[in-house]
C-alpha cells in the first residue's frame, strides 16, 4: 500500500544527503555556495520526489516532498528555502490537480512557523535540529491531514480505514526520513569540524616544534660567539689567540646566517618565473657541481640522461631541488658506494629515480622526511630536504622514497604537461661516469 514508492522517496532523499558531502563537505567552499548547493540538491529530491508519487485519492499525490524542503530550512536557511519552495510550488502547479492550493496553503503556513523560530529562537535551531525537525514535521502532517480531511468532508467522503492507515504509514516513513537525515547531516558536519579541528591542532604542533628547533638551532652558534666575546672582554689574549676567537665567531655566524636563508626560502612567497627545462641538462649541471663531492666521499656516479625531456617550472628552485637530495644521496655514503641517477618519461609522467648504496634509512626517518629541522646528518638542519618537498610540491609531483639495507631509492614523480615533449631516440648524455 504504497510502502515501495514512498521507500523509492526515502532512497533519493538519502542519495542527496550523501551527495552534500561528496560535493561539498569534502572540499574547502564559502558558505554562499553552501546555500546553492544545499537549495541545488533539496529541489533535486524534490522534483524526484514529487515525479514518483503515490496516488491514493483524485487530484492528489503523496510522498515525502516536506522532508528535503525542512532540511533545506534546518541546514540552508530561510533563503534558501523560500527559493526551493518557490520551485517546489511551480513543479506542483505543473504536475496540476486540486491538491496544489492545498500545497500552497501547506508551504505557506510552515513557512512563516520556521521564520517566527528563525527569528526568535535562533540559538535554539541550532543547538536541537533534529528535534525542530521533527515538530515541523509533525506540524506538516497534521496540517496535511486536517486539509485531507476537509477536502473528504466538503466532497460528502467518509474517511475510512484504508486511508487512515495509509495517512499512518505515510507519517512514520517521513518521520523515519527526517530522523536519518538530520543524523547523517550532523555526523558530516561534526566530522568536518573534527578534521578542522585536528587540522587546527597539526598545525599548532609543527610551529611549536618549529619554533622549539630554529631557536635550538640558532641559539647554539650565538651562545658559542657570547662566550667567546665575554671571555675576550674579561681575559687578555694575544693576537693570534683573538685572530682564531674571531674565526671561530665568523663562522659560527656564518652558520647562523645560512640558517635564516634557507628558512625564508621556505617561508616567503616567492614569484617564481616560469621557464622550459630540459630536465637531462639540468641534472648533467648538478652532478657535475657535485662532482668535487662525490669524489671526497669515493662515490661513483651512473646516470641515464635522455635529452629533450621538458617541464615547465622555474630553473633555479628546481635545480636547488635536485641539489639538495643527489648531495644528501652522496653523504649518506660515508665509506664510499654508486650513485644512480635515472631518468625517464612515460605518457602522463616524468620519473626521475635516485639510488644510492649507502646507510639504510629506517620507517620512521622515511615518515619523518620533509619535516621542519628533521635531518639524520648529524650538522643537518632538514631544511633543504623540506625545501625539495615544497619544490616538488610546487610541480604537482610526488617524492616517495624506499629503502632496504645496502639501498636507498628517491623517486620524483612529476606529471606531463599536454605540451611537454620529448625525443625518445635522443640516447644517453651520460652513461657509467665514474667520479673519483
Amino acid at each position: 500500500m504504497g510502502v515501495v514508492t514512498l521507500l523509492l522517496n526515502t532512497l533519493i532523499i538519502l542519495i542527496c544527503v550523501l551527495s552534500y558531502q561528496v560535493f561539498w563537505l569534502e572540499r574547502e567552499e564559502k558558505e554562499p555556495k553552501n546555500e546553492c548547493l544545499i537549495s541545488l540538491l533539496a529541489v533535486t529530491a524534490i522534483i524526484l520526489c514529487m515525479t514518483f508519487p503515490f496516488n491514493i485519492q483524485s487530484g492528489f499525490i503523496y510522498d515525502l516532498r516536506m522532508v528535503p524542503i525542512l532540511l533545506c530550512f534546518i541546514f540552508g536557511g530561510l533563503r534558501s528555502t523560500l527559493f526551493v519552495g518557490v520551485v517546489y510550488l511551480s513543479y506542483r502547479y505543473y504536475l496540476g490537480g486540486v491538491g496544489f492550493y492545498s500545497s500552497v496553503i501547506i508551504f505557506v503556513i510552515l513557512y512563516l512557523i520556521v521564520s517566527c523560530l528563525y527569528f526568535f529562537v535562533p540559538l535554539f535551531l541550532r543547538k536541537r535540529k533534529m528535534f525542530i525537525g521533527m515538530l515541523l514535521l509533525v506540524a506538516y502532517i497534521l496540517v496535511l491531514f486536517f486539509a485531507t480531511t476537509l477536502f473528504k468532508h466538503s466532497s460528502h467522503q467518509h474517511l475510512d480505514l484504508h486511508f487512515a492507515q495509509f495517512l499512518l504509514l505515510h507519517f512514520l516513513i517521513n518521520l523515519f526520513t527526517m530522523c536519518i537525515s538530520v543524523y547523517l547531516i550532523n555526523s558530516m558536519l561534526e566530522k568536518k569540524r573534527l578534521k578542522e579541528k585536528i587540522q587546527r591542532t597539526e598545525k599548532l604542533y609543527i610551529l611549536g616544534e618549529l619554533s622549539a628547533t630554529f631557536a635550538h638551532e640558532i641559539g647554539n652558534p650565538l651562545t658559542t660567539v657570547h662566550g667567546f666575546l665575554q671571555f675576550m672582554m674579561n681575559n687578555p689574549i694575544s693576537d693570534m689567540k683573538r685572530n682564531e676567537y674571531l674565526h671561530i665567531m665568523m663562522t659560527e655566524l656564518t652558520h647562523a646566517e645560512s640558517i635564516l636563508a634557507e628558512y625564508l626560502t621556505l617561508t616567503k612567497s616567492q614569484e617564481t618565473i616560469q621557464e622550459s627545462i630540459d630536465l637531462g641538462s639540468l641534472i648533467q649541471e648538478v652532478l657535475e657541481t657535485l662532482s668535487s663531492v662525490a669524489a671526497e666521499n669515493f662515490v661513483q656516479i651512473q646516470c641515464h640522461l635522455p635529452s629533450l625531456v621538458m617541464i615547465e617550472a622555474n630553473p633555479l628552485r628546481v635545480t636547488q631541488c635536485l641539489f639538495n637530495i643527489i648531495k644528501n644521496g652522496i653523504e649518506r655514503m660515508a665509506t664510499g658506494g654508486i650513485l644512480t641517477v635515472t631518468l625517464k618519461q612515460e605518457r602522463k609522467e616524468i620519473i626521475i629515480d635516485i639510488t644510492n648504496t649507502g646507510v639504510e634509512m629506517t620507517r620512521e626517518e622515511i615518515k619523518r622526511m620533509g619535516m621542519p629541522f628533521y635531518a639524520t646528518k648529524e650538522k643537518g638542519t632538514g631544511l633543504d630536504t623540506m625545501m625539495a618537498y615544497s619544490v616538488i610540491k610546487e610541480l604537482k609531483g610526488d617524492l616517495e622514497i624506499k629503502s632496504k639495507k645496502g639501498w636507498t631509492c628517491c623517486l620524483i614523480t612529476i606529471p606531463v604537461a599536454s605540451n611537454d615533449k620529448m625525443n625518445s631516440d635522443s640516447g644517453n648524455r651520460c652513461n657509467d661516469r665514474i667520479l673519483k
